[in-house]
Parts: C-alpha cells; sequence; structure tokens
C-alpha cells in the first residue's frame, strides 16, 4: 500500500515499489493541461505488460501531475482512454470547483502476474469547508476494453451542486 507520496505506509505489504495494490488519496487541487515530462513518459512505456495496453495512472496526472512509476499500472488502452477516464473527469470536475476527493484505489491482481484484473476505487466527495459529504463514486472496473463509466452529474450540474456550498 502507498501514500499519495508514493511512500510505503507502515506495515503493509508492497510486493514492489513499482506494483502497489492499493493507494489512499486525497485530491484538494486540480492542474490545467501540463506537458507530461520526459521521465514520465518513459514510465508509462515501461509499466505496459501486455499488447494493447498504456501506462494508465492510478491517480489523475491532472490532480496529482508526476509521481513516478509508482502510480502506473499496465492498463487497457481503450480502458484508460475512456471509462477509467470518465471516471477521473468527474472527480477532477468537483474538485475544481470546491471540493475534496478522498479515498482509495485498488489493483486487483490474480496473484501470478503483475497486471491487475479490476480496478476498485472507492472515493468521498465532500465540501473541503464544511466536511459534508457531496456525492460517493464507487466503481469496479475490469481492466479491459468493455469498460462503462457513465458521469451521474454533468459539468454544469456539477457546478450547480458545488454553488450550495458557497
Amino acid at each position: 500500500m502507498f501514500s499519495a507520496l508514493g511512500e510505503p505506509v507502515p506495515g503493509s505489504d508492497t510486493a514492489s515499489r513499482y506494483h502497489p495494490h492499493e493507494v489512499r488519496f486525497i485530491e484538494r487541487e486540480v492542474f490545467g493541461r501540463v506537458d507530461r515530462p520526459w521521465t514520465e513518459l518513459a514510465e508509462q512505456g515501461r509499466a505496459v505488460l501486455q499488447a494493447g495496453d498504456a501506462g494508465g495512472h492510478m491517480l489523475s496526472f491532472l490532480g496529482f501531475l508526476d509521481n513516478g512509476a509508482w502510480n502506473l499500472f499496465s492498463q487497457d488502452a481503450i480502458f484508460n482512454n475512456t471509462a477509467y477516464r470518465s471516471y477521473e473527469n468527474y472527480q477532477n470536475d468537483f474538485v475544481r470547483h470546491g471540493a475534496l476527493a478522498e479515498g482509495t484505489i485498488t489493483l486487483v491482481r490474480d496473484g501470478i502476474d503483475a497486471r491487475p484484473e479490476r480496478v476498485e476505487v472507492d472515493v468521498q466527495i465532500r465540501d473541503e469547508a464544511s466536511g459534508e459529504r457531496i456525492t460517493k463514486i464507487v466503481k469496479n472496473f475490469s481492466n479491459d476494453p468493455h469498460q462503462q463509466y457513465h458521469r451521474p452529474h454533468s459539468g454544469p450540474q456539477i457546478r450547480e451542486i458545488m454553488k450550495g456550498f458557497r
């Protein structure tokens, strides 16, 4: 298990620095479009374990920037660019408008190889000022191209929800 800073959590079982099985995080900021450093791109390439995969992030690049190899895993490229990205963007939209996201992302492996079979997301979205819970994101994704994520709220709906906390 790793913290959002990539440091092993005391007492946790981390089989490899590059393949954590779980990350706990608090996201308070979303960065604008940022060029990825060449080191990040190289690490993404090294994370790929299967044809058709991409080096996907456990934690959104726009929320946490370049955290190195510990934040990357071999992720089906279509899943990475559709369902998982939709989840990340949904969470990031709340954070952009004054919420914080706190949760856990767990990679579930078959015990044979480092490529996860599933990605489990469990996140609380709360108003940062009051701590009041706004919504919860719970989703168990399979690491395959057939996954979907339907945002419960659009960007304009999120803005309206967050206005109620100002």
